[in-house]
C-alpha cells in the first residue's frame, strides 16, 4: 500500500458505499472498480485545473491517493489527472525498486489497478452540481475520504461597483458552494451502512485567504465570502469532531496563480512577494494526512514572504 495514507487511530463513521445512481463498490462507469483500487483513498478537489488545486492533487497522488478533479473547464482538469497518473507511475517504480524480485509482480499488479482518478466539470456555485460531484466520487471511484474546497472567485472592484450579481456570484462560488459540498460529503459520511463497516476519519480543508484579516481595497465581496469559510470550518468542527470528521481552513497570503495574475500585475505584486502553490499545498496535504490534527477547527495562516 501507499505509505502516505494514514488511517485515523480513532474511527467513528462507517464508510458509506453506494451512490443513488450507481453502486460505488461495483462499477467505474461501465468498468468494475477492483477491490484493490477501492483500498486507496480518494480526494475531491475543487479548482483542481491549476494553481493550488493542481498542486494538492499532485501532492496527494504522490502519496497514493486517487483524485476527483472538479472545476468549470474540463481540459485543465484532465491535464491534472494525467499528471497525477504520471506521478503514480513514478511512485510505482519507486516502490517496485524497494521490493524483492519475487514480490515485483504482486506490487505491480496492485499499483496498476489503482488509477489516478477522474475529472468532473461543474459549477461549484450550483447546489445540484455539488451533489452530483460528490455522487460522482462514489460512482466513479467508490469512496470519498477528503474534500478540499479550493475553487475561488475574486472580483476586484470599488465597493460602489459591486452589483447584486457580482456579490451573488462571489458568495455562490466562495461560500455557498463549499457549504453545499460539505453538506453532501458529510451526509454520505454520516450515513449508516450495515453492510460496509470499513471505518475512517475524513478530512475537509477549506482554502481561505488572509484577505479575511486585512483585505486589499477592492476585495469587498471576496474577503467577506472567504471569511464565511472560517465559520463553516468551526461549525463543522464543533458539531462533528467528536464523530471523527476533521475540518480545517488554510488561509494563504498572495499565491502565484493564474487567478492572482488576473488581478495583480507583477509590477504591483512581484513574484518575490508571493507564495508558490506547492507551499500552500504542503499545508493542505498535512491537514489531510493528519499531521496537523492538533489544529482541527482552526484557521491556519500561511503568510506571503
Amino acid at each position: 500500500m501507499y505509505g502516505g495514507f494514514r488511517p485515523a487511530a480513532a474511527v467513528h463513521f462507517a464508510m458509506p458505499n453506494t451512490s443513488p445512481e450507481i453502486p460505488a463498490h461495483s462499477t467505474q462507469g461501465d468498468t468494475p472498480i477492483s477491490p484493490i483500487a477501492l483500498a486507496y483513498p480518494v480526494a475531491l478537489i475543487t479548482g483542481a485545473g491549476s494553481g493550488i488545486g493542481r498542486a494538492v492533487a499532485l501532492g496527494l497522488a504522490r502519496k497514493g491517493w486517487r483524485i476527483l478533479a472538479v472545476g468549470r473547464r474540463i481540459q485543465p482538469l484532465r491535464e491534472t489527472i494525467s499528471l497525477c497518473e504520471e506521478a503514480q507511475r513514478e511512485l510505482a517504480q519507486s516502490e517496485l525498486a524497494q521490493h524483492e524480485q519475487a514480490q515485483h509482480e504482486q506490487v505491480k499488479s496492485e499499483r496498476t489497478q489503482a488509477p489516478g482518478g477522474a475529472a468532473f466539470s461543474c459549477d461549484v456555485g450550483d447546489a445540484a452540481a455539488c451533489r452530483d460531484a460528490v455522487n460522482h466520487a462514489y460512482a466513479r471511484l467508490g469512496r470519498l475520504d477528503a474534500l478540499i474546497n479550493n475553487a475561488g472567485h475574486a472580483p476586484k472592484l470599488p465597493i460602489q461597483e459591486h452589483t447584486i450579481e457580482v456579490i451573488a456570484e462571489t458568495f455562490a462560488i466562495n461560500a455557498i458552494g463549499p457549504a453545499n459540498m460539505m453538506v453532501q460529503a458529510i451526509s454520505r459520511w454520516t450515513a449508516s451502512d450495515a453492510n460496509n463497516k470499513q471505518a475512517f476519519s475524513p478530512a475537509i480543508v477549506n482554502v481561505g485567504s488572509m484577505s479575511t484579516i486585512d483585505p486589499f481595497p477592492g476585495f469587498f465581496a471576496y474577503a467577506a465570502s472567504k471569511a464565511s469559510l472560517n465559520l463553516l470550518t468551526r461549525s463543522c468542527h464543533n458539531e462533528l469532531a467528536s464523530a471523527g470528521v476533521r475540518c480545517f481552513t488554510v488561509s494563504p497570503g498572495a499565491v502565484e496563480t493564474p487567478l492572482l495574475r488576473s488581478i495583480f500585475p507583477a509590477e504591483v505584486l512581484p513574484t518575490s512577494k508571493t507564495l508558490t502553490p506547492e507551499a500552500v499545498a504542503k499545508v493542505i496535504i498535512e491537514c489531510v494526512l493528519g499531521t496537523r490534527d492538533a489544529q482541527q477547527g482552526e484557521v491556519i495562516v500561511v503568510p506571503s514572504p
